[in-house]
């Protein structure tokens, strides 16, 4: 069992640092060829947090598992690149949720050995970025076998299992390198005809957090002229995943753009959807919250 010393943070920006007894070496165990397991020791708000880090190389899977701490619900996330999926697992909600792995986001097995391993070498190391991803629920609960490979079934036979769709994802770096933020917004069912479906938006609730600590290999051209991992310089980010109910509403406050119409005499702009909407059918979508 290997044992990695991190500094680590999730929510706050300035690091804490951390108490003597943190301060441990790695411990020397027999390995299996091809599987390595690694023990993450990340403070977040004053509490030490364990996270297991499970890498089998052959079947091309890693798993995080990370005990429920702060607003974290304890929770195993699993990137199995052989079948190109993110298996997001919540024992105590009993919800597994299933979504296509986005490898542009994540390291491959062997990459993430080296960087684990070379992380080994340098100690207590300060968070350099903050990455957040949520995803959306889709649908109603399906069986384990119907969306899993055989030898992951076990993991989810006796939860909810449900497809996911990332819906959107945010990087944050300190100040001194600046930051970038995307957005996506969940894709929605429309209904045919309806007075709101100019207006509609999501409005989501989130269902389950779950973080991770992740060492993650810059890259680097080799003579070749091909862009590699370089796991001597790295860059430590701390994942979030929030998973999500998300449901249609009718934003009353949002702004619909029309441009000119100059056989009304109409001279083009933004209209209030709660104007209008006003002198049409009731929505089959309820008002969002507030409004």
């Amino acid at each position: 069992m290997k044992t990695l010393i991190v500094l680590a943070l999730c929510v706050v920006a300035a690091f804490a640092v951390p108490p003597p007894h943190a301060q441990g070496k790695p411990m020397k165990v027999k390995q299996v060829p091809g599987k390595h397991h690694f023990n993450v020791h990340a403070h977040e708000k004053g509490i030490l947090v364990q996270e297991k880090v499970n890498v089998d190389q052959g079947r091309k899977l890693i798993s995080y598992y990370v005990p429920q701490h702060n607003q974290v619900d304890e929770s195993e996330f699993i990137h199995d690149f052989k079948n190109k999926l993110m298996v997001m697992i919540f024992p105590k909600q009993k919800a597994c949720y299933v979504a296509p792995l986005d490898k542009t986001e994540v390291q491959d097995p062997d990459t993430t050995v080296a960087a684990l391993t070379e992380a080994e070498k340098d100690g207590d190391m300060p968070v350099a970025g903050i990455q957040t991803s949520d995803y959306s629920i889709e649908g109603t609960p399906q069986k384990p076998d119907s969306l899993l490979p055989e030898d992951l079934i076990p993991k989810c036979r006796n939860f909810a299992t449900f497809r996911a769709k990332k819906m959107m994802e945010s990087f944050s770096v300190d100040e001194k390198d600046g930051s970038r933020k995307k957005r996506e917004t969940p894709a929605m069912t429309i209904i045919e005809d309806d007075s709101c479906n100019m207006c509609m938006k999501p409005e989501c609730v989130v269902q389950t957090r779950h973080c991770q600590f992740i060492v993650m290999c810059q890259t680097a051209t080799n003579k070749f002229g091909e862009i590699v991992p370089d796991c001597s310089k790295k860059q430590e980010v701390h994942k979030f995943y929030n998973v999500n109910q998300c449901k249609p509403c009718c934003d009353m406050n949002h702004q619909v753009y029309f441009p000119p119409m100059p056989e009304i005499g109409y001279p083009g702009g933004n209209i209030v959807c709660s104007k209008m909407m006003a002198n049409k059918a009731k929505s089959s979508y309820p008002n969002c919250r507030g409004q």
